[in-house]
């Protein structure tokens, strides 16, 4: 009885001293491990359910960017990544990350069919946002097949979250029910989702399409494979979408670190575009928060923030640019009405013949805009609009 006493003595010391020392350097551009300990809060972690309220040592595996410590007032985006097997790496994302300078925390404990999922990244999470300057407001989570269910619920555990990447799964189950729980208390959560041309979980796609609030930002790709991690061209196009939805986000108003993150990358980007009108929209979303900030004053921007200035001027003149403005103001106005006959079906629990009518009415919009402005970016917009609205009608 003593021996066993002593034994568990020992194993709590043992678990007392195995986290990683707060004040331990971790190197930079080298995957290394830290252990953390999860200690269950009741208020903070009153979404966690009971049977992962498991407290003990977990462990992740972090990757920082090169050149984290030359600049201790600099703070970078960070991403959590869950897979199915446990002891997830970045390999379809490392090449993404290392341009980009993003930080990578890879949970170990957290796999399919154990309950330590959540107590794992919460103690991840915790100890990340403790030790590493990251950036709140552009975390992000991702994972593949019940990695991927699980990054849909780690986003909504803590707050400063933008978004999620799910690769071959969709939400979180419990029985057949998708726990959409994150997206209703954080609304400005982003989600795209990866799924293989040949994976039975395709189907998924129209579910959470349909199931999600109609103001969630939400975007589907297929790639060519079956049930596997998604390409890394195709992870690309994930994150130049999320990085694009941020552009609108209020947090860019309150957050200049996060301003100047992305103008460092889209600026370059968006000048190599080939297309006029997308130019013009990015340049004249990002220069409000350039005004706002005062970013033509950073030494690192001040030459791109110049030729953007120049570019908005020269671009507004052409007179393709004017039509296309046009067009963008009649959807709007178009998107406006839809939104009220939506809101009128809701409130009113309008039944399937009503429902169809009201939007019925809004159609003659878009399809006016369609004729009027066929080959503009919007008038393709509005035909998708169109096309939208009759198949859900039928």
């Amino acid at each position: 009885m003593r021996k066993i006493g002593l034994l568990v003595l020992l194993q709590f010391a043992i678990s007392l001293f195995a986290t990683t020392p707060m004040d331990e350097k971790i190197p930079e551009d080298k995957i290394t491990t830290v252990e953390c300990e999860y200690k269950y809060h009741k208020e903070k972690d009153k979404e966690v359910y009971n049977d992962c309220r498991i407290e003990k040592v977990y462990h992740y595996r972090v990757s920082l960017p090169k050149g984290y410590y030359n600049n201790p007032d600099e703070r970078f985006p960070c991403i959590f990544v869950a897979s199915p097997g446990g002891d997830a790496d970045m390999a379809n994302i490392e090449a993404r990350m290392k341009k980009d300078r993003w930080i990578v925390i890879m949970l170990v404990e957290s796999k399919n069919a154990s309950p330590e999922w959540a107590p794992c990244f919460l103690s991840a999470h915790d100890d990340a946002v403790q030790r590493f300057r990251i950036l709140e407001g552009m975390k992000y989570t991702t994972g593949f097949s019940g990695g991927a269910r699980c990054a849909s619920s780690n986003m909504g555990l803590r707050p400063g979250f933008a978004g999620v990447i799910l690769q071959g799964a969709g939400f979180f189950q419990i029985g057949p029910e998708y726990q959409y729980w994150p997206i209703k208390t954080y609304p400005h959560l982003a989600v795209y989702m990866l799924v293989g041309k040949d994976d039975g979980n395709k189907s998924e796609i129209d579910r959470i399409s349909r199931e999600l609030p109609r103001d969630t930002l939400f975007k589907s790709e297929l790639f060519d494979g079956a049930h596997q991690w998604a390409p890394k061209e195709n992870m690309d196009h994930a994150f130049d979408w999320l990085e694009q939805q941020l552009l609108t986000s209020s947090i860019l108003e309150k957050d200049k670190q996060i301003c100047i993150n992305i103008l460092k990358r889209q600026l370059p980007k968006t000048f190599e575009s080939g297309a006029d009108f997308e130019k013009y929209e990015t340049l004249t979303t990002l220069e409000p928060l350039v005004k706002l900030h005062k970013l033509d004053k950073v030494p690192e921007l001040s030459e791109n923030i110049g030729k953007m200035v120049s570019l908005i001027k020269e671009l507004k003149s052409d007179k393709n640019i004017q039509i296309e403005l046009k067009a963008k103001t009649a959807f709007l106005l178009a998107q406006k009405s839809e939104d009220k006959a939506r809101e009128k079906i809701t409130k009113k629990k309008l039944d399937p013949k009503k429902s169809a009518r009201e939007l019925n009415n809004v159609m003659p919009a878009y399809q006016q805009i369609v004729k009027t402005y066929e080959k503009t970016v919007y008038g393709q917009k509005a035909q998708e609009k169109c096309d939208a609205i009759q198949k859900e009608i039928q």
